[in-house]
C-alpha cells in the first residue's frame, strides 16, 4: 500500500490549507506529517516586509482555498517548539499528535496566537488533557533527519510538499481534484482543477507596518482581505501591477512623510478614486485638517474606538462599491458588455506607462467585421447586434492571459491590447481570435469574402518610450487593418509604427 508524507511548516498558510483539505482523507490513506522549518535560523518574523509577504500568502489562500477559514496573525512565529512537541507526542500516541497538530494550525491561522511561546503551546496541550512532553534526544535527531529529507526531496525548498512512497511528489497547495488524483495514483486530468466558488471581499491595502493599528484591523479579517505595503512607492507599484484596492489605510507617525504619501496617492491616477483612511499616532487637530486637505477621506487617532473605526470604514467601502458600479457602467459598451472606447483609452494609457517603465513590448490589434453593412442590409440590425454579441464572446474566449484586454472600438470594430507581448505572440493570439470568429459559422450570404462572417485584423507592436506617441500605435494598427482588407480580408497584417507613415490609403476598402 502506498504511504504518503507531508513536509510543511506550521507558520506557512499554504501548509495549513493543505492540512485542512487532507482532513477528508483521515483514515483512508496512510498520511504522516513531517514538520520542518522553512527558515530554521530565523526567530519570529515581523518586519513590514515579512508582514507584506504573509498578507499576500493569506490573500492567495483565500482565493485558492476559499473553503478554509484563515486570518493573518500579527507575526510569523518560529515553529521549533511546536515541532519538537509534535514529534514527542507522535512517539507516544499518533492520534493525539494529529489532534495537537490541527489545534496548533488553528491557533495560529484562525486565532492569531504566538505558537513560539511555550506558555501558549502549554495551554493548547492542556485543552486536550496533555502535559508538556519531555524532548528526548531521539526526537531532536529525527527532526534533523526530517529537515534533511525535505531539503533533498525538494531542491527549491518549497512547501508544502506531499511525497508518495513510490517516488511521486505534489508540491504546493493543490486543488481537491488534484489531491484525489495524487492519492489514488492517477494522472491529473487536463486543465487545472477548480476550487470552491470564491466570493471576493473588499481589499484593504495597509501602507506602513500594521502593528501600529493592529487592534483596529484585526477584527476586520473576516470581512475584508488585508494586504500590506511598506511605503507609498511600494503601494503604487502593487496597484500598477494590477491590484485594485477598495481602501488605502495609511499609518502615520509624527513626521511629514505620511502627508507627502497622502498627496502622492491622491495625485496618482490609479489611486485617485480610492478612499484613504489615516491612522495617526498623534491627536493633533491641525494635522487632521492637513490630511483632509491632502485628500484623505477620514482621520483616526491610533487609540480610536475599533467599533467606530469599523463603522466609518464600512461607509467608505459601500460608497466605493457604488462609485465603482457607476464607473463600470459608464465604461462598458451597452450592447456587447465589454469595455468601450473610453475604457480602452484609459487602459492603453496605463499599459503604455507600464511599458515605458518595464521596457516590455506592447501589441495592439484592430479587428473589423468584413462587409458588416452588407450583413445588416441582408439580415437586419437586430441580427447584426446578435452577431456582434457572438463575436465578442468568441474574442474573449480566445484570449490567453488575464492581462489581455478586448474593447469595442466603435461600430463593428474591436481592439485587443496585449501587454508584454511580442510581434510573434500577438500574431498567434490574433490568429486564435480570427479562427474563433470563423468557427462561429455565422451565415453571411452577401459577403464577397466568405459564406460566413469573418474579420480582418491589423496588428502592431512597439516598446513604449517617452519619445514615442501612444496615438501612433492605434494609427499603425489602423493602417495594418487597411492592408489586411487590401489583401483580401479574413487575414492578419502586421505593420510597424515607423512603417505606418509610408502606407498609401488611397484605395477604398470600406
Amino acid at each position: 500500500m502506498t504511504s504518503f508524507q507531508i513536509y510543511g511548516d506550521f507558520n506557512c498558510p499554504f501548509c495549513y490549507a493543505l492540512e485542512e483539505r487532507l482532513r477528508l482523507y483521515e483514515g483512508s490513506y496512510d498520511i504522516k506529517w513531517r514538520p520542518i522549518q522553512h527558515v530554521p535560523n530565523e526567530m519570529n518574523l515581523q518586519s513590514v516586509e515579512d508582514m507584506a509577504q504573509m498578507a499576500s500568502e493569506v490573500y492567495t489562500v483565500r482565493h485558492r482555498a476559499p473553503e478554509v477559514s484563515i486570518a493573518m496573525p500579527q507575526l510569523r512565529p518560529n515553529s521549533a517548539v511546536a515541532n519538537m512537541i509534535l514529534m514527542a507526542l507522535e512517539a507516544k500516541n499518533y492520534s493525539l499528535a494529529q489532534k495537537f497538530r490541527s489545534r496548533v494550525f488553528e491557533a495560529l491561522w484562525m486565532e492569531g496566537l504566538d505558537i513560539s511561546d511555550q506558555e501558549v503551546v502549554a495551554k493548547l496541550l492542556l485543552e486536550q488533557g496533555l502535559e508538556m512532553p519531555e524532548f528526548g534526544l531521539d526526537g531532536k535527531t529525527e527532526l534533523v533527519e526530517i529537515q534533511q529529507q525535505w531539503q533533498a526531496a525538494d531542491p527549491d525548498r518549497r512547501i508544502p510538499i506531499l511525497t508518495a512512497s513510490d517516488g511521486r511528489t505534489l508540491i504546493g497547495l493543490s486543488s481537491p481534484r488534484d489531491i484525489d488524483c495524487f492519492l489514488e495514483g492517477r494522472e491529473s486530468a487536463g486543465e487545472p482543477s477548480g476550487v470552491c466558488e470564491f466570493v471576493p471581499l473588499p481589499v484593504i491595502l495597509v501602507i506602513g507596518h500594521p502593528s501600529s493599528m493592529w487592534h483596529l484591523i484585526d477584527g476586520l479579517q473576516s470581512k475584508v482581505d488585508l494586504l500590506v505595503a511598506g511605503d507609498c512607492t511600494w503601494a503604487l507599484k502593487l496597484v500598477e501591477d494590477g491590484l485594485k484596492p477598495d481602501l488605502l489605510l495609511l499609518s502615520s507617525t509624527q513626521d511629514n512623510e505620511a502627508l507627502r504619501n497622502c498627496a502622492a496617492l491622491q495625485q496618482a491616477s490609479l489611486t485617485a478614486d480610492v478612499p484613504i483612511m489615516i491612522v495617526d499616532q498623534s491627536s493633533d487637530p491641525e494635522r487632521e485638517l492637513q490630511f483632509l486637505q491632502m485628500g484623505a477621506s477620514v482621520y483616526f487617532q491610533a487609540g480610536a474606538d475599533p467599533n467606530l473605526f469599523h463603522a466609518r470604514m464600512q461607509v467608505h467601502l459601500v460608497n466605493k462599491t457604488r462609485r465603482d458600479y457607476l464607473q463600470q457602467t459608464v465604461r462598458l459598451d451597452p450592447l456587447t458588455r465589454i469595455p468601450n472606447r473610453r475604457e480602452l483609452e484609459r487602459v492603453l494609457e496605463v499599459e503604455w506607462r507600464r511599458g515605458v517603465y518595464s521596457k516590455f513590448p506592447l501589441t495592439v490589434a484592430l479587428f473589423d467585421v468584413d462587409h458588416f453593412k452588407n450583413y445588416n442590409d441582408t439580415y437586419g440590425h437586430q441580427a447584426g447586434d446578435n452577431c456582434l454579441i457572438q463575436l465578442t464572446t468568441a474574442l474573449r474566449g480566445a484570449l490567453r492571459r488575464e492581462s489581455d484586454f478586448v474593447a469595442r472600438y466603435g461600430g463593428e470594430e474591436f481592439v485587443l491590447v496585449l501587454p508584454d507581448c511580442t510581434e510573434i505572440g500577438g500574431q498567434e493570439i490574433a490568429e486564435s481570435c480570427r479562427r474563433a470568429v470563423q468557427m462561429l459559422d455565422i451565415p453571411h450570404s452577401s459577403s464577397p469574402t466568405a459564406a460566413f462572417v469573418t474579420v480582418s485584423v491589423g496588428l502592431t507592436t512597439i516598446i513604449p518610450t517617452l519619445a514615442t506617441n501612444l496615438r501612433s500605435v492605434l494609427n499603425a494598427a489602423d493602417k495594418a487593418l487597411y492592408q489586411s482588407k487590401s489583401a483580401g480580408r479574413n487575414c492578419i497584417q502586421w505593420l510597424g509604427v515607423e512603417q505606418a507613415n509610408s502606407v498609401d490609403e488611397s484605395v477604398d476598402v470600406s
